[in-house]
């Protein structure tokens, strides 16, 4: 019986060894700014979508040293016109020091377009990735 265990045993990490593994996606988030109450903002540059005047991109926004919000991190998909300077937020997830995780998707019909105001951390947004290439 012992042998037939080690059998198994060795014939599983035969067949894990062979399987496909999936590659990893990792973000590359690229710094933008620090906000008035401490957080950093990022975008991430391998999610740049372009179309026409629109880009669509990932922002982060690391809470940890903003103690004025609950959440440790946010992450949100943004789309930006480039012409009219303004924003629109596509999907938003929270992530909170104690683990929970909450996520908000807007349908087309909740997404509301917003001008960028200026000397703002969306302006900052706003020119980094609008003026990407």
């Amino acid at each position: 019986m012992g042998k037939s265990i080690g059998t198994a045993t060795l014939l599983g990490v035969v067949c894990l060894a062979l399987m496909p593994t999936a590659p990893a996606y990792a973000a590359n988030w690229v710094y933008v700014t620090i906000s008035d109450s401490n957080a950093v903002w990022y975008y991430d540059s391998d999610t740049i979508q372009r179309s026409g005047n629109q880009v669509s991109v990932w922002l982060k926004i690391d809470h940890s040293r903003d103690k004025t919000v609950k959440h440790r991190e946010s992450r949100g998909r943004y789309r930006f016109d480039c012409e009219m300077t303004t924003n629109t937020l596509l999907q938003m997830t929270d992530y909170y020091r104690d683990g929970k995780i909450e996520t908000v998707i807007y349908k087309t019909y909740q997404q509301e377009e917003q001008a960028i105001a200026p000397d703002t951390v969306a302006e900052e947004m706003f020119e980094a990735v609008c003026r990407q290439n």
